[in-house]
């Protein structure tokens, strides 16, 4: 995994929880799209953008696109 990320200067930790899980074993779709959020929030605080709802001003994510290469399973 770590050569896969080295050349990302922001990298952000996502703990796998047992209630991500869907009935098929894996993380369930819709969680992937949280995941994304967490690591885009962690990019913007890395350049100190207050990403607050107090500050007023905000980035809009117009279009978001997954693809599934391989399940990500407990305790992942």
């Amino acid at each position: 995994m770590k050569d896969l990320i080295k050349d990302f200067p922001i990298t952000t930790e996502i703990k796998i929880e047992l209630r991500d899980m869907d009935l098929a074993g894996h993380v369930h779709n819709v969680k992937y799209l949280g995941f994304v959020e967490s690591g885009r929030v962690a990019y913007f605080e890395s350049l100190d953008f207050d990403v607050t709802p107090k500050s007023g001003t905000g980035v809009v994510v117009a279009k978001i696109d997954c693809k599934y290469i391989f399940p990500v399973n407990y305790p992942d």
